[in-house]
């Protein structure tokens, strides 16, 4: 095993018409550096060509030129934009300190304050420094490369999803007139328009019109989406009984919950004010809470919807579903109003949708001014509540 070799020497430059000064400087890092020498700022310039200098020690008064102007036009070229300078200026005043720094000098030493400690510390400490600044240049322009690639990155995607969005709005439209014709005519075949069927041919019949159903419910999500997300959902609430909305709701979801054999009640608390609400919006969002309810309940289990003032605010109406079923787990919760997020297959067989209803359900809800709320435990069942305002403030709200 070899000893390791130390590493090679820094060369200095030192740049000083006055002999006397420079073989002090010489003297003082020999030990510790390699030393050229120029007597004047052509020559120096004339060194800088030929040797890889690691650092500059720059009279600040030269025959030809002052240390500031050899600064300046150092760093105006490609081998000298990021040497370290350490000026010498046999003044030492703040003043020639000052123009020094801001000409790109590293650091600065008065010729009467020199000592070896002194010195190597100043070229030390220049170097350090240039290297760090240069690393956070070149760490600065791999960021800002970075950032523009994911600008770039950014603005195609934003296109795509524009393109993307703009195609599912198309094609949605496209398939809602079809699908409303085949409903339409399903329909007339199964109320025996086209002549009697038989026991087979109602079920296929059935078949057909629940798939074209859930079609339409798909091509519904998307659409609403859609103008969700351009500002275009019509929305106009006005005051009205909410009482009659969801039990008229629930009413028209019993068939579906006796299907699955799953238990569905309604309570409301007496003398609820009115709503003000989009009845459409929220009959849907009572729709979307519901069915997910009958979806993940197994036979035999039971969903609840309650309609009662809120707890937390006496000028909000609250609706709430409370469900049977198997529950969520905790990351299932902070996703479950997601875009496309689905928990899973329910146990009950009704359509899965396309993971869209819960969200669409919480941008009527924020439309409205209210908020909804879930609360889930794994095994036992979940309960979704969201609330809408009154139509006009309590009174003892008024009152304060």
């Amino acid at each position: 095993m070899t000893d390791q070799e130390d590493p090679p020497l820094r060369t200095v430059l030192v740049v000083d018409d006055d002999d006397v000064d420079r073989e002090a400087v010489k003297r003082l890092l020999k030990a510790s550096f390699n030393i050229i020498e120029a007597g004047d700022g052509a020559s120096g310039m004339a060194r800088l060509e030929e040797h890889r200098v690691d650092c500059l020690l720059l009279d600040y008064l030269l025959p030809d030129t002052d240390g500031v102007s050899f600064v300046q036009r150092l760093r105006e070229q490609p081998k000298g934009r990021m040497l370290p300078v350490v000026m010498l200026t046999g003044q030492g005043d703040e003043k020639v300190a000052v123009e020094a720094l801001k000409a790109g000098a590293a650091d600065y030493l008065p010729k009467r304050a020199l000592t070896r400690s002194a010195v190597v510390r100043a070229v030390e400490n220049a170097v350090e420094k240039v290297a760090l600044q240069d690393a956070v240049d070149r760490y600065r322009n791999e960021i800002e490369s970075k950032n523009l690639a994911l600008a770039r990155s950014n603005e195609a995607l934003l296109q795509k999803n524009d393109e993307i969005k703009g195609f599912y709005q198309q094609l949605s439209h496209e398939l809602k007139t079809p699908l409303t014709s085949n409903q339409a005519f399903l329909s007339l075949l199964l109320d025996g328009t086209g002549g009697e069927l038989s026991d087979e041919q109602r079920e296929y019949l059935e078949y057909a019109l629940k798939a074209c159903k859930q079609m339409t419910h798909c091509v519904n999500d998307i659409l609403d989406v859609s103008r969700l997300n351009t500002g275009k959902m019509d929305f106009h609430p006005e005051p009205g009984d909410i009482t009659k909305l969801v039990r008229d709701t629930v009413s028209a979801l019993t068939p579906s919950a006796e299907k699955v054999n799953v238990a569905i009640e309604c309570s409301v608390e007496d003398g609820l004010p009115p709503a003000l609400m989009h009845e459409k919006r929220i009959v849907q969002v009572i729709n979307n809470l519901v069915g997910n309810a009958l979806k993940f309940t197994p036979p035999e289990g039971a969903v609840s919807v309650s309609v009662s003032l809120s707890a937390e605010d006496e000028d909000q109406l609250c609706v709430t579903v409370v469900d049977t079923g198997k529950g969520m787990q905790p990351d299932e919760l902070e996703r479950i109003f997601e875009r496309l997020y689905q928990v899973g297959s329910g146990s009950t067989g009704f359509f899965s949708g396309m993971g869209l209803g819960l969200h669409i359900s919480r941008e009527i809800v924020r439309m409205h001014g209210g908020r909804i709320h879930v609360s889930s435990t794994p095994g036992a069942g979940s309960s979704f509540s969201f609330t809408i305002p009154t139509s006009q403030p309590h009174v003892n709200s008024l009152a304060s």
